[in-house]
């Protein structure tokens, strides 16, 4: 178990770690809950390659560091729903 949660947007793929004691300070609900969402497969991945290294920390970051270090990287992906996948 971590002492810390990572989040990531998604649109910058700017990361941020918030620690358990700013975590229960602040406490935040989640975007939906799990029965709301749907499963999707994989189908590819195609990096962007013109935007590594673009990646900056979160402004406003209380903790001050970028836990992506080249790990979270924009891409595009095509998916499917796996309910879906076989079928069309």
């Amino acid at each position: 178990m971590a002492s810390v949660v990572g989040l990531v947007d998604p649109a910058s793929c700017r990361t941020i770690e918030v620690s358990s004691q700013e975590y229960w300070k602040k406490p935040f609900n989640s975007v939906c809950m799990p029965a709301k969402l749907t499963e999707f497969v994989v189908l590819d991945v195609i990096a962007d390659e013109s935007a590594i290294g673009e990646i900056q920390r979160a402004p406003g970051s209380r903790s001050g560091r970028n836990t992506s270090r080249g790990k979270v990287n924009p891409c595009e992906i095509e998916i499917a729903r796996s309910s879906d996948f076989g079928q069309n």
